[in-house]
């Protein structure tokens, strides 16, 4: 190999290494910042007190914001970063679509509004940790999803059901 090629490679593998030990630095200096944030007890008090219930009530009297949140669908479902709730998000846009449709019509008010206030922080860059984050700003995203599923889980199971009764027919 040639000396000017080597070196190339040399400077190439040097800043790759860099970029990877300032990660590990950045991410060890959040990591108390992420482990006080992320606790299931943080989540839920985000979603009952914060502004999350707030502007999922606006955005579902407002056919303009429902109509922009449902279009950021598809860049949410394929983003790696939420792959482990992938499905779950799935079964929430399909809840949101067929309510909104009016096609859903037994509907809880009260589940629509927690799915949307979830929806809405998912797609919301700047939540309890940044999405901006490498990473970690999605942690707090699987979270929220994972305990409005848990909430929500009569509705859903009922919305499932239905779902398989109109594919009957």
């Amino acid at each position: 190999m040639s000396e000017q090629k080597f070196f190339h490679f040399e400077r190439k593998e040097k800043s790759t290494r860099t970029f990877f030990v300032c990660s590990s630095l950045f991410l060890c200096s959040i990591k108390p910042i992420i482990d006080r944030i992320m606790n299931t007890e943080n989540v839920k008090h985000e979603f009952e007190n914060g502004k999350w219930q707030d502007e999922a009530r606006q955005t579902m009297n407002n056919r303009e914001k429902m109509d922009e949140l449902k279009n950021k669908k598809n860049k949410f479902l394929n983003n790696p970063a939420l792959s482990k709730i992938r499905d779950s998000l799935c079964l929430l846009w399909r809840y949101l679509e067929a309510v909104t449709s009016k096609r859903y019509t037994e509907y809880s008010v009260w589940a629509l509004t927690k799915i949307v206030a979830v929806l809405i922080y998912v797609v919301n860059p700047f939540d309890l940790i940044p999405d901006v984050i490498f990473w970690a700003g999605w942690l707090d995203d699987i979270l929220a999803v994972s305990y409005i599923i848990s909430l929500t889980t009569e509705e859903l199971d009922k919305f499932k059901e239905w779902e398989i009764r109109m594919a009957m027919v």
